[in-house]
């Protein structure tokens, strides 16, 4: 990167706008994003696979009963146990999975924010700060009433502490486990969770559930906090942000993995 190449990020009505040198490092997060987009909508997507399937099956049922009308002969291949596949839909259940997802999500962020913060090169550095530091950084862009999400739901999520919070991510990566404050469940139980948490705390046990679409409302609302801190600096200390952006860049250039085209690596 040439010294005198402008380097500036800027977030304005929801719209973000970089510098050139910027955006291998942009695209390297959008394409992490898109992937979880795609895990944390699994659940969205499997039902909608599951309401064109019964679609069929209800067509199917009516056509079975004009067979049977019309005393018409017709050897059936399906049996009572493909007929379930409908049901088989609501078992697919991954909410564990997806949050593993995002806690490497959140890591990835957090581990930028380190590098950018301290200005670093080595690994083995980067990945202690940014232990060190996970606390404070959930603190700052997770846990915060700037955090719009979190606010909005602050009178459960406020029972959730940056400890907390580390202690099931490590119950996760290492056991796929739960911790003894916190609970994992699939988007869309969120009505008998409240039920669940409201006994538990007339038992007097500080108990809340979240779901994948909880903590990844939480992980975006907490890159926006960062990108509105990157653009203050980038406006107001250009000189500061370009130089610590450099070692953010130079991070992704060597560590950052690249996306190719299974078409263009068979065409070499």
């Amino acid at each position: 990167m040439d010294e005198n190449d402008p380097t500036h990020v800027v977030l304005n009505d929801e719209k973000v706008v970089i510098s050139p040198n910027l955006v291998d490092t942009f695209l390297f997060l959008t394409e992490i994003e898109k992937e979880i987009e795609i895990l944390v909508g699994y659940n969205e997507k499997i039902q909608q696979i599951r309401q064109k399937f019964e679609c069929i099956f209800n067509d199917f049922c009516d056509v079975a009963k004009i067979i049977e009308d019309k005393n018409i002969w017709f050897q059936y291949k399906s049996t009572k146990k493909e007929l379930t596949i409908v049901d088989d839909f609501n078992l697919l259940q991954l909410p564990r999975s997806q949050i593993i997802c995002l806690f490497a999500f959140m890591e990835t962020i957090f581990c930028l924010i380190t590098v950018y913060e301290y200005e670093l090169n080595d690994d083995r550095e980067i990945v202690e700060k940014s232990n060190d530091n996970l606390n404070k950084l959930i603190e700052k862009c997770i846990l915060t009433k700037k955090n719009e999400f979190y606010n909005k739901n602050i009178n459960r999520l406020k029972k959730i502490n940056a400890g907390q919070l580390k202690i099931l991510r490590n119950s996760l990566t290492h056991f796929y486990s739960v911790s003894d404050s916190i609970g994992v469940i699939p988007s869309g139980a969120d009505y008998d969770a409240r039920k669940v948490e409201k006994h538990l705390e007339n038992q007097k046990h500080n108990y809340i559930f979240i779901t994948p679409d909880d903590f990844y409302a939480l992980l975006k609302w907490a890159v926006k906090i960062i990108l509105l801190e990157r653009t203050e600096e980038s406006i107001n200390n250009s000189e500061n942000f370009k130089r610590k952006m450099v070692f953010v860049m130079n991070l992704i250039s060597k560590k950052g993995a690249k996306l190719m085209k299974l078409n263009s690596i068979q065409s070499n």
